[in-house]
């Protein structure tokens, strides 16, 4: 799920920038239930645990269900970031 791995991204990025407290927003409404209820996704059971595992470093994280049509701008760099991502040479 492209969502989880924004969301584990952006925890790793506000890690590096020494960021304690933090408000992630998503139009995952799946993902953002999983991750404020605990409940346990297939799909992304490794990234599931590698996101709680990362947030429990930080003094607050709070994991914030938006509307995609509340959430356009943010959609559109998450869509253009994943972009540069595929196209950066390694």
């Amino acid at each position: 799920m492209a969502e989880a791995m924004a969301v584990f991204q952006a925890l790793q990025r506000a890690k590096e920038m020494n960021i304690t407290t933090l408000t992630l927003a998503s139009d995952s409404q799946k993902l953002i239930k999983a991750l404020n209820q605990d409940i346990h996704l297939m799909e992304i059971h490794g990234i599931q645990h590698d996101i709680l595992d990362l947030s429990s470093t930080f003094i607050s994280v709070i994991f914030v269900y938006i509307p995609r049509n509340l959430n356009r701008d943010a959609d559109a760099l998450a869509k253009a970031a994943l972009r540069n991502l595929v196209t950066e040479p390694v």
